[in-house]
């Protein structure tokens, strides 16, 4: 049954009633202790909208900081990739840092273009469409193979890495509601 507790102590008496083995572990203990303190902080937002502002603020924040401690990882799963040539990891990591210079600067442009009132939504659309084609623009450039191998491998990484962002976002979700 789950039980809504107000308090630490409220908490810790009915553990200390439980059997030793039906007790929480360390991180269900941690979990329950984290979730009474943001209960008690956010008691007034009956609505929920300051933690959510809160929460999507820190986690907004973050979103570069998990980009960039993915780099060695988006040049890891480029050496699986291409195992059988004849490439080392170094050369896949200045290739995934060439790709993510790319990425920072198109994505400035487009925020920028995002504050010019005058600036059509076709110009946004182009920066989007650039940033997705300029990858396997760049995979066929450097590795050298057909565009049908190109593609496959271009189609591959994207769910690979993708599986990747969607690990790192959800540790730095649970990083931010530990420290929230």
């Amino acid at each position: 049954a789950d039980i809504e507790y107000k308090t630490f102590a409220e908490y810790d008496s009915v553990q200390n009633t439980l059997p030793e083995g039906e007790r929480d572990g360390w991180f269900s203990r941690m979990a329950s202790r984290r979730a009474i303190e943001l209960k008690t902080r956010y008691k007034d937002d009956n609505s929920g909208k300051q933690f959510s502002d809160d929460f999507m603020g820190a986690f907004s924040s973050q979103f570069s900081t998990v980009l960039f401690y993915l780099l060695p990882v988006f040049a890891l799963l480029f050496k699986l990739l291409y195992v059988r040539r004849d490439f080392y990891y170094s050369e896949h990591l200045v290739f995934a840092i060439f790709y993510y210079n790319f990425f920072y600067l198109a994505a400035s442009v487009y925020l920028l273009m995002s504050f010019v009132p005058w600036v059509g939504e076709l110009i946004n659309y182009a920066i989007v469409l650039w940033m997705i084609a300029y990858l396997p623009i760049a995979m066929k450039q450097m590795y050298k193979q057909s565009w049908r191998k190109t593609i496959f491998k271009f189609v591959l990484f994207s769910f690979m890495f993708m599986f990747c962002m969607g690990v790192g976002m959800g540790i730095s979700a649970m990083i931010i509601l530990f420290n929230l």
